[in-house]
């Protein structure tokens, strides 16, 4: 039977489009956009290097608009900051509130809220005779020949440290090169000929990194401090 236009009578029934599966390419590179020619919308693209599939969902103005459908760039794992990896289970990874984090969500939006928590101070008694200080951390000198403290090498702007004499040998706070630190009106010999030193038990002082490094500042004293 002729199938011409000829043949055809243009008010009878022309009948359905047969269904077909969409083209399948199979290729060792992922598409771009000139990739059209010979491609019909809804054509499947198989990038066997990434092991990815796109699909081809666009052609206006003669340029393609290919879909990643799936493959290896699918979120398959978390790795924490512990180094804890995280694989979903049917799909899905929770996220689970933890101390002072709030996690909420809305639509494609995850709100990560942290709540300020107390500063909690760490304490150390101290019975070497030298200790290298660590910010953030208070002492107690408890060493009958005393204990040489050592400014951090490293410090940042608002970094603090305690000391505190609880043996008559009390303490000495000793510099690196290039530190100081300011006690009132009175400012240690800048480097390692620079010190605070207590003289009693219980002499006790709260000092402030004032600049990165190099200088502190007492905030609190207790006793009678050497000023070297």
């Amino acid at each position: 039977m002729s199938t011409t236009l000829s043949s055809l009578n243009p008010l009878s029934y022309m009948g359905v489009k047969r269904l077909t599966p969409p083209n399948l390419s199979i290729e060792s590179d992922a598409p771009t956009t000139s990739d059209i020619k010979n491609f019909d919308l809804g054509a499947v693209w198989l990038d066997t290097t990434t092991e990815n599939v796109y699909m081809l969902v666009n052609k206006d103005g003669g340029v393609a608009t290919w879909q990643l459908l799936g493959g290896q760039q699918d979120l398959i794992s978390i790795t924490t900051p512990d180094s804890t990896v995280v694989e979903p289970t049917d799909g899905n990874i929770n996220f689970l509130n933890g101390s002072g984090i709030t996690i909420t969500g809305s639509g494609s939006d995850i709100t990560f809220t942290a709540t300020a928590s107390p500063f909690i101070l760490q304490w150390e008694v101290i019975t070497d005779a030298t200790k290298t200080i660590v910010v953030n951390e208070g002492y107690f000198a408890n060493r009958g020949a005393g204990v040489t403290f050592t400014l951090p090498a490293v410090s940042a702007l608002g970094d603090v440290f305690y000391l505190s004499a609880i043996n008559a040998g009390g303490w000495i706070l000793a510099q690196n090169a290039g530190q100081d630190v300011r006690m009132g009106n009175q400012i240690t010999t800048t480097g390692a000929g620079g010190s605070l030193a207590s003289t009693a038990i219980g002499d006790s002082l709260f000092c402030v990194c004032s600049v990165a490094n190099t200088s502190f500042v007492v905030i609190s004293s207790m006793g009678n401090i050497t000023v070297v």
